[in-house]
């Protein structure tokens, strides 16, 4: 069997999409223009992320991330071994994340069930301002595995 790592395409922008559903039913849209090179996995992970970070942020203590890639939510599950050093470090940033929250879990939904976060990640990913205004946008320069390299560096520095 081929290593669907191995074989991911790359694209040169890209755009993550995030919808995150609260206890009494309110929806929040949120998009992440990535302005560097990522392929399909990677984008899926920084969605991940990008997900768990928002769950953090609005006080989440319990959490259901659910992402339309079964290589992604296998690796996180460690169902699937993340053979590729990228796609280690995302595993590991996920982990670190993860134990943020009381309870935690990662569900593969079929790609039809994705279709909201799918249509946030396509207007990401373009160059024109979103017309939806309940649409929260940020910019992403660089990969989330680098940013917290970074990060780590300079706080073993100080």
């Amino acid at each position: 069997m081929d290593d669907p790592e191995a074989t991911d395409h790359v694209t040169q922008r890209g755009g993550v999409g995030i919808v995150i559903i609260t206890p009494d039913g309110e929806k929040l849209r949120y998009g992440v223009r990535l302005k560097f090179p990522a392929t399909n996995n990677e984008a899926e992970y920084e969605g991940i992320l990008t997900g768990l970070r928002l769950g953090k942020a609005i006080g989440a203590k319990n959490l259901v991330v659910q992402s339309d890639s079964k290589l992604v939510v296998a690796q996180i599950k460690e169902e699937y071994e993340a053979k590729e050093k990228r796609m280690q470090k995302y595993v590991r940033i996920a982990k670190h994340l993860a134990r943020e929250f009381d309870k935690l879990e990662f569900m593969q939904i079929p790609r039809g069930q994705n279709m909201e976060a799918d249509e946030i990640a396509k207007i990401a990913s373009s160059e024109d301002e979103p017309a939806c205004t309940e649409l929260t946008m940020e910019i992403q320069e660089r990969p989330s595995i680098e940013e917290i390299s970074i990060f780590a560096v300079q706080r073993i520095s100080s």
